[in-house]
């Protein structure tokens, strides 16, 4: 319980702790408004019960004569006044305080999240090969929540509830020490009991819930990003039931946490009121007058009626400790990815390094070697060349042979094991990897379009003011896309839809191709770019690239090898290292395979005409 509370406190940060103990602050206040509401119901019973009383307490007939007041009857509206605006007062900075609680707990919603965000968006590429995209979702959007609707707020009323309980009880123990003795030990031990009882039971079923939650995150995510393979093979009933399945998991593992952590309220419940109406027999089995014993049975009735639901929410939470073990370890574990302290924000200023940095002769590629996390097999091995400024490059190869994962490497996604980049002999290190990739566009196989305008798409995580139309229009133009865009009603103002599915594949890749160009960078790198491109539409691409010959470093990658026909050198790939380079056809005469692959690929491209 201790670790779950103290993982809690360490995920807030400094400033976040010191609010909080501002807000015990607010808390104390209200616990002693809670026994001064309490407690002035005594005095006010007692005369009722007893007017000689006025006369009989010393503090009682001081206040009488003092405030001068006429008649008992005076003085008992006085008393009565003073009640009310006590149990108000309590009432009402018990209010504030709820209000001051709940904002605090809520509040750490956004920062947990936003948090857990900052880290996930500065973890390098690699950590994303390993993790699945819905459990990350989870992790911020569900978990989070758990944690601090679960815990965290309810934690901090159950501190201000505890604090109530412990002046009350003191109180208590001050105006009949046996009877209060009594009802701790029956209470406490009712409580203590249940709690035994259902501890290791909460614990499981909050793992269990943890499971089923991230199946459900899981599913919804495969159901929808395969909707098109669903409706084609008519698996919608599979789908619907391997959701349903997680989705009732889930429902009663909610419902049978909510319903153990209430469970003590009907027996406390019963035992609380039995206990007024077992002191009311008291007194009249000693033979005692009853209306001398009316203040301490209002006092034990009212603290009672305050200390029931204080009771019931320390329990409730004490249980909830252990049915979100799960979840409070999920994120302690997420938020301490950072090895030796290094937070999310400290990567973020690496990351946002200002050096304005040129490429002025070539980019090296030196002995780069790459290993795949939980592999023995070498992705690449070895690769050493270079990329003269303003030349066009081709990287070729089968599936497999390493393309991609040399592509990863220059664009500053993947580390190499061995080796290095450096551009005009100065290492491209993490301090510089993002002043080069201010140098580079990319184009990837599959492209990525948010459910946004095509302007939006193009000038990719601007915002309105900082898009710039002309540079929009001119890499449209680039990408042979500008006349299709104008084409449409709302032009570039078109929204394409969630992953760009109002789009054809070809017109994707081109606002993919658009995208690339539009912060006019020094080298463009392809990967497989146009292999979504109907003939046509390919070699509009290419003559378009070909302009930016010899104006641009232009690094490509291509399954079909017209894409790189005219490419200075051509690096083929096999098995992660580099079999052969030279000229287009320098290589179809020296290389059996290169030359087995270009045949392949023309018979490809003659089937591709005679079918469309």
């Amino acid at each position: 319980m201790f670790k779950v509370i103290y993982k809690i406190y360490q995920l807030m940060s400094l400033q976040e702790r010191k609010q909080m103990w501002w807000v015990f602050v607010a808390v104390l206040a209200m616990a002693v408004m809670e026994v001064v509401g309490v407690a002035s119901i005594m005095p006010f019973i007692a005369v009722i019960a007893r007017p000689e009383l006025i006369n009989e307490s010393r503090v009682l007939h001081w206040l009488y004569i003092s405030f001068g007041f006429a008649s008992e009857n005076s003085f008992l509206v006085f008393l009565g006044v003073f009640v009310l605006f006590a149990l108000v007062t309590s009432n009402a900075l018990g209010a504030v305080t709820l209000w001051v609680l709940v904002r605090f707990g809520c509040e750490r919603n956004y920062t947990f999240a936003r948090r857990l965000l900052v880290n996930y968006i500065y973890m390098p590429y690699s950590f994303y090969l390993n993790r699945n995209s819905s459990e990350l979702g989870k992790n911020i959007l569900s978990e989070v929540g758990n944690v601090v609707s679960g815990l965290l707020v309810p934690g901090i009323q159950t501190f201000a509830k505890g604090i109530i309980v412990i002046f009350l009880e003191i109180f208590l123990l001050i105006i009949n020490p046996l009877l209060t003795l009594a009802m701790t030990v029956i209470l406490g031990g009712c409580y203590f009991l249940t709690y035994v009882l259902v501890q290791r039971k909460m614990s499981l079923i909050g793992e269990a819930n943890v499971i089923s939650n991230e199946k459900q995150y899981l599913t919804v995510a495969e159901i929808f990003g395969g909707i098109r393979e669903i409706k084609i093979f008519g698996r919608e009933k599979h789908a619907i039931t391997k959701f349903s399945n997680y989705s009732q998991q889930y429902a009663r593992y909610q419902a049978s946490g909510q319903v153990i952590s209430q469970l003590p309220r009907f027996v406390m419940e019963s035992i609380v009121f039995g206990a007024v109406v077992l002191v009311v027999l008291y007194y009249l089995v000693m033979n005692e007058r009853l209306t001398g014993a009316l203040p301490i049975i209002a006092a034990f009735t009212l603290a009672g009626y305050r200390m029931m639901p204080a009771l019931q929410q320390i329990f409730r939470t004490i249980t909830s400790l252990d049915y979100y073990r799960a979840s409070v370890d999920i994120l302690y574990r997420e938020m301490k990815l950072f090895p030796d302290g290094e937070c999310a924000e400290k990567r973020r200023m690496l990351l946002s390094d200002d050096v304005k940095w040129s490429l002025d002769r070539c980019l090296e590629i030196r002995g780069v070697s790459f290993c795949y996390p939980g592999t023995q097999e070498q992705a690449l091995t070895d690769i050493t060349f270079a990329i003269q400024k303003n030349t066009t490059v081709g990287l070729v190869g089968a599936t497999g042979s390493g393309k991609t994962t040399l592509v990863d490497i220059i664009l500053g996604l993947l580390v190499p094991q061995k080796g290095m980049l450096c551009l005009d002999d100065v290492p491209i290190d993490p301090m510089r990897q993002r002043s080069w990739q201010r140098l580079v566009g990319y184009v990837p196989q599959q492209i990525f379009l948010s459910d946004d305008t095509i302007a939006h798409n193009i000038a990719f995580g601007l915002l309105d003011a900082e898009i710039d139309g002309k540079a929009v229009e001119q890499a449209a133009r680039i990408a042979n896309i500008h006349d299709f865009v104008m084409g449409l009603p709302q032009g570039y103002a078109t929204i394409v839809g969630e992953r760009g599915i109002r789009l054809s594949g070809g017109e994707r890749q081109r606002i993919g191709i658009a995208r690339a160009l539009y912060n006019d960078p020094e080298v463009l790198v392809m990967d497989e770019a146009t292999s979504a491109l109907d003939g046509i539409t390919e070699n509009a691409i290419i003559s378009a690239l070909d302009n930016l010959s010899h104006k641009k470093t232009m690094i490509i990658v291509a399954h079909r090898l017209t894409t790189v026909q005219h490419s200075d050198v051509i690096y083929f790939l096999e098995a992660g290292k580099i079999l052969e380079s030279g000229a287009y056809h320098e290589l179809i005469a020296r290389n059996t395979k290169f030359e087995l692959m270009t045949k392949m690929n023309q018979l490809s491209r003659t089937k591709e005409a005679i079918n469309g």
